[in-house]
């Protein structure tokens, strides 16, 4: 083949596989499930909370919504939604969490209790963590292990729709940079 053909099938095949990345990217879900959209903006508004999939009831304290992502925010690897727990000391309830993958563990309260995080606000960045069980490679198949969530920004006091930095501390998922939101009930 001439230099000239060659170059217009590389620059054929370029254009192909941008185009596939293009549709691929852009099929893929937002995992809040929030506006119906595939990718909002960081600082788009959306609802109040989530939606869930789930036949409990919505929560009727603040929720936290959170989304990680791999690389960058063009979409989330994995997502939490929290209600907030009043009590002393104060921690979140884990209502979701949902991977990019289709994976979903829902905690309804009744079923399945609802895991705890506890809010360490002395540390810096404020900081929620709990245990989690995953897969593993042993005997029985899964393991407990630590995880947490830095919240850059946090405010209990302060629900809104305003999106802050977070970080994803956790050996199952990776440690992860992310943002979450503090919604009112």
């Amino acid at each position: 083949m001439t230099r000239i053909a060659l170059i217009a099938l590389s620059l054929f095949t370029a254009l192909l596989i941008s185009a596939g990345l293009y549709v691929y990217l852009d099929a893929t879900p937002d995992l809040s499930a929030s506006s119906g959209r595939t990718h909002a903006p960081p600082d788009a508004p959306a609802p109040a909370s989530p939606s869930l999939r789930t036949a409990a009831a919505p929560p009727s304290a603040p929720t936290l919504y959170c989304q990680f992502y791999v690389f960058v925010e063009s979409q989330p690897f994995v997502a939490f939604l929290f209600e907030l727990d009043r009590g002393e000391p104060l921690g979140f309830h884990q209502i979701y969490a949902a991977k990019a993958n289709g994976e979903r563990s829902d905690f309804d309260g009744e079923s399945a209790p609802r895991p705890r995080w506890a809010l360490d606000r002395s540390a810096e960045p404020a900081r929620i963590a709990s245990k989690v069980t995953v897969p593993a490679a042993n005997q029985t198949g899964t393991a407990v292990e630590d995880i947490a969530i830095e919240l850059y920004g946090f405010d209990p006091a302060a629900p809104g729709q305003r999106w802050f930095e977070a970080s994803l501390k956790s050996v199952y998922y990776q440690n992860l940079p992310g943002k979450c939101r503090l919604a009112s009930a």
